[in-house]
């Protein structure tokens, strides 16, 4: 356990790394910040790696002694099957990018809730995008840790409930066949707000 500085932007608002109200989009003030403070790791923003090439990542990480420890996903899991098609390539070149500079982490919400879909159909439509995602998962060694968001009135106004407890998240890994490739982004926050107690904790395997 090591505490992580993050001032990472959000993809989408689903998907990212969070932020601690600071965004910094300049990764050698990140870095800087990060050692000045006596933080051990960084999470990393693929999305400017057009203008901030691998070897500079690498270089400032090495420089400052920081762990590379996540990226935001930048796949929409829950939206139309055109807009996912078309960033599973971007997903493969960051996963790439991401086991070049030494992070093997990328990080993904769950929404508790779809007025769209019912629980079976976005059920089954997740698990079977996330089977698409096993063969990039396994060639660059990436992992995914998913969020679930617990209180309940997250979804007190809408139409149908999905995935916001520690089981429904283990339900959706094992169903995608990731399990020893998906696990936890456990906030307390969420944990405790979604009933859940110390024994569900206890018995995580993933």
């Amino acid at each position: 356990m090591y505490p992580i500085l993050n001032l990472t932007p959000p993809i989408n608002k689903l998907n990212h790394c969070g932020h601690i109200g600071h965004i910094v989009r300049d990764f050698t003030e990140i870095c800087r910040l990060a050692n000045k403070y006596q933080f051990k790791g960084v999470n990393i923003d693929l999305t400017g790696l057009n203008s901030f090439d691998i070897s500079q990542h690498k270089q400032l990480l090495n420089q400052f002694g920081l762990k590379p420890v996540s990226f935001g996903i930048p796949l929409d899991l829950f939206g139309s099957q055109k807009e996912f098609e078309q960033k599973l390539p971007i997903f493969e070149l960051q996963a790439q990018q991401a086991n070049e500079i030494g992070c093997n982490l990328t990080l993904c919400y769950l929404p508790p809730f779809s007025n769209n879909l019912n629980f079976n159909d976005l059920f089954i439509q997740t698990s079977n995008r996330l089977r698409q995602l096993y063969p990039i998962l396994k060639e660059y060694n990436l992992k995914i840790g998913f969020e679930f968001i617990g209180p309940t009135e997250t979804r007190r106004d809408t139409k149908y409930d999905f995935i916001h407890t520690i089981d429904g998240t283990r339900a959706l890994i094992a169903s995608a066949d990731l399990y020893g490739y998906g696990g936890l982004k456990l906030d307390i926050h969420h944990w405790q707000n979604s009933g859940a107690s110390a024994l569900d904790i206890d018995h995580i395997d993933l």
